[in-house]
């Protein structure tokens, strides 16, 4: 992407979250000469439902439907206020309201696709709270991008610890990585 030094789609989902899960794609650039600008592409996050399966195919040339929003131009006038929040002064605060919240499933279960290595399926594990999987590119390893698949328990949110990985792996130009979701029956 011109312009762009990190590109990112991330599908995350939580145990106490209304939605199955949601998929978010982001992009943010970071010029020597200017402040960094960070750039959405859908308005509100994509949500997807019992058996949905995402599909990223990494493209060494493409065009967009659109170009990505910044903060301003999808909440003007709120942007400011959010810029000033430092997230992680929060995130105590957030880890305690997300432990108080019922569980409304009792997890997930997800196939991905790699390109070269065979099917993985997982699920997310009796303690785990949730689950994100990214596919991210930046600009210092243009040839690839770095497909991961983890999950996450709040304690280890909490006290920024590394979460397990269930895929790790990179996309080659012409390569795809897929994910398929479903609710976790124990």
């Amino acid at each position: 992407m011109a312009g762009l030094d990190v590109l990112n789609v991330r599908v995350s989902g939580a145990r106490v979250d209304g939605d199955l899960a949601e998929v978010h794609m982001s992009g943010a650039a970071f010029p020597t000469d200017a402040a960094p600008t960070t750039l959405f592409w859908f308005d509100d996050p994509v949500v997807l439902n019992e058996g949905d399966r995402v599909e990223v195919s990494f493209n060494a040339v493409g065009s967009t439907s659109h170009p990505g929003k910044t903060i301003n131009e999808l909440f003007p006038g709120k942007a400011e206020a959010h810029e000033k929040v430092n997230v992680l002064d929060l995130l105590p605060q957030v880890i305690q309201e997300l432990r108080a919240e019922p569980y409304v499933r009792e997890g997930y279960r997800f196939a991905v696709e790699p390109p070269g290595t065979q099917r993985y399926e997982g699920t997310t594990g009796e303690g785990d709270h949730g689950f994100g999987f990214s596919v991210l590119w930046n600009s210092h390893g243009p040839e690839r991008a770095s497909v991961s698949l983890h999950t996450y328990v709040l304690d280890d949110l909490e006290h920024r610890r590394p979460m397990p990985d269930h895929v790790r792996t990179h996309l080659a130009p012409g390569d795809t990585a897929s994910l398929q979701l479903w609710t976790l029956h124990r």
